[in-house]
């Protein structure tokens, strides 16, 4: 049975996790869903902090928010849809709106999901933070479509 593009970016990630950051790669999976969000706090406000961002830099906080949304997918041990990053999707709104709506909304989902772990809340945290992976898989690929981007899946491979 032949592996989807997704299943092999994921095996990889969790091949290059394991390999090159044992340190965050053996954290219990509240730590290390911690330290990704941080991550992606960071490339968030590398994103917004800067509209006249390059393609070049703007892909290259594109494909980390990739590679730490795979890590962050392999940690919850969840299936992502094939999505097809190569192509896609279109999405009819702007750039800008794109990153500080819908990256700063997923974004906020997967820090209130921790922050309610801590706390004696009834919020389901592991649906939220499922979905949160999703719909940022979802919106990488309204990037690719957005900026016609055909060598991002090239550039994730690098």
């Amino acid at each position: 049975m032949k592996m989807s593009k997704i299943q092999q970016l994921l095996n990889y990630q969790q091949y290059h996790d394991s390999t090159y950051h044992p340190d965050i790669y053996s954290k219990d999976i509240i730590d290390k869903l911690k330290h990704f969000c941080l991550h992606l706090t960071k490339y968030y406000t590398r994103l917004i902090s800067n509209q006249s961002l390059s393609i070049q830099d703007s892909n290259k906080y594109w494909i980390d928010t990739t590679l730490i949304s795979l890590s962050m997918a392999n940690t919850l041990n969840i299936l992502i849809p094939d999505v097809n990053i190569k192509d896609g999707i279109e999405y009819d709104i702007p750039y800008y709106k794109l990153v500080t709506k819908n990256y700063g909304d997923i974004l906020y989902t997967i820090c209130k999901s921790l922050d309610a772990y801590d706390h004696i809340e009834n919020y389901n945290v592991r649906l939220s933070l499922e979905t949160a992976v999703k719909d940022m898989f979802i919106l990488i690929q309204h990037f690719v479509f957005i900026t016609d981007n055909k060598d991002f899946e090239q550039l994730l491979s690098n």
